[in-house]
């Protein structure tokens, strides 16, 4: 109860924060040996955790003749590997917090006025349905948090923090939810951020007067958020001068990148994150590739049958999260496909980098406005949109101004459509597209694949539509 109350107060928040940052940075100067002892001594105190604390774990565990007694000789490949569904399925007893219950966190991140708070004062809970239209819950201690936020600090945005000199940080994304980009952007610390959100989900002209007001120092937020502030400034609708730029969320093409820098004249700094794990990896000042923050996790590159592929080869990536002890993934299957570098960088660093990411792109969703100009609904609306219940679903834009949504759930599945419905027409709202595009929805008991590629589409937007 004591600590409980502690990780309520401000001031032992903010020099929890101060120990973590200063530790982050030790840490990223290591060499290879150093690193991997360091990890390996994590990676063990997190198997004991997850023995005494995680049922779902220890069930797991035990049933594959795995015991506490195994630990100084497990490897991660001996561990069985686990997905979001998996999780869900069992997450009472998958978290090893049990102040956490599923349906607790479901009514908190469903009340509008959770917005921004954290689940009793210390928990700060992310939801998302990924590209696989699977919904997820994840939620971060203290501890995990204040961990995140420092390799947020000290590797991403390498801000030079002066509680006098505050920095104005804009952020571009989804707001309206407890989504992992305005989440993490959003408890910037108080002391030396002066913060403001910018939703992607409202009408642009609203959005290129409040930053001009706002002029910030640093952006960060979606890659193509970014992008559309950039193609503004080109076309003289905007005139800001940021210091810094941070993209995250969705892919930084070649493209986006070069219009980013010919507009604010800087090279975006790229950041790899997910709701999983919210401080993955993050370009340094070469921008060759995006250095693996490996002293918090492990990552491994693998194939089809789950062997491990050698750098240089697409694979898809296994996670173990090494800092989140309220809800941790231990060889998590996340459907990001990921190209390791063969070479290390030449800044230094003893850490893997990643050279491509790629299978995270969603399309935008077009219409065509009374008045004949377009407007778009982001991906990362429909990505990360979340009814309690709700297990997996997608979305088909099936003329120009109609969107289709088919959704799959096991029980109050009208319930849950009713729900569903609401919030789609929320979204529409926000970007005044209510009374120009209709909406329906269906109760399926199974989303097809693509004919084409043979994966699972999120969203499927009218072709036909130029814009």
């Amino acid at each position: 109860m004591i600590f409980n109350r502690l990780q309520s107060n401000v001031l032992f928040q903010y020099a929890d924060l101060l120990y973590r940052i200063a530790d982050v940075k030790r840490s990223e100067k290591l060499d290879r040996v150093p690193l991997d002892f360091l990890r390996r001594k994590r990676f063990e105190a997190l198997l004991h955790h997850v023995f005494k604390h995680s049922a779902f774990y220890n069930d797991l565990y035990r049933s594959k003749g795995i015991t506490p007694d195994n630990i100084p000789d497990i490897r991660l490949e001996d561990l069985p590997i686990i997905d979001k569904q998996m999780m869900m399925d069992n997450y009472d007893s998958f978290v090893c917090d049990k102040t956490l219950q599923q349906n607790k966190l479901e009514e908190f991140i469903t009340n509008p006025d959770n917005l921004g708070k954290k689940y009793k004062g210390r928990y700060q809970v992310i939801h998302t349905s990924g590209s696989t239209g699977h919904i997820g819950l994840f939620v971060y201690d203290m501890r995990s948090w204040n961990i995140t936020k420092a390799m947020a600090i000290t590797r991403v945005s390498k801000a030079k923090l002066n509680p006098f000199k505050k920095i104005k940080l804009a952020f571009i994304g989804a707001t309206d939810g407890h989504y992992a980009g305005i989440s993490l952007s959003s408890d910037a610390p108080k002391l030396f951020y002066d913060f403001r959100r910018f939703s992607v989900n409202k009408p642009m002209q609203d959005t290129l007067e409040e930053i001009t007001k706002f002029d910030p120092n640093s952006i960060c937020g979606y890659a193509s958020g970014v992008y559309l502030l950039a193609h503004e400034q080109l076309e003289n609708n905007l005139n800001i001068k940021p210091k810094s730029i941070i993209c995250s969320a969705d892919q930084l093409t070649d493209t986006m990148r070069l219009n980013i820098i010919k507009a604010f004249g800087i090279n975006p700094r790229n950041f790899y994150a997910a709701s999983e794990s919210l401080c993955m990896a993050a370009e340094c000042h070469n921008h060759h590739g995006l250095h693996l923050f490996e002293d918090w996790h492990y990552y491994e590159v693998v194939d089809s049958e789950f062997q491990s592929v050698d750098a240089g080869v697409p694979g898809s990536l296994l996670l173990t999260t090494l800092h989140n002890y309220a809800q941790p993934l231990i060889r998590y299957q996340l459907h990001d496909e990921i190209v390791l570098d063969p070479k290390l960088c030449d800044c230094g660093r003893s850490t893997a980098m990643i050279k491509r990411i790629s299978g995270r792109s969603e399309e935008f969703l077009w219409f065509k406005l009374p008045d004949g100009k377009d407007e778009y609904i982001h991906p990362l609306q429909i990505v990360e949109f979340f009814i309690p219940g709700l297990e997996k679903f997608q979305i088909e834009q099936t003329n120009k101004n109609h969107i289709h949504m088919r959704i799959l759930a096991k029980n109050d599945v009208e319930f849950i459509r009713q729900k569903a419905s609401e919030r789609m027409h929320e979204i529409l709202s926000q970007k005044n597209l209510h009374n120009t595009v209709t909406f329906s929805s269906e109760i399926v008991e199974h989303i097809p694949l693509d004919v084409k590629t043979g994966k699972y589409k999120l969203i499927l937007p009218y072709k036909d539509f130029t814009h």
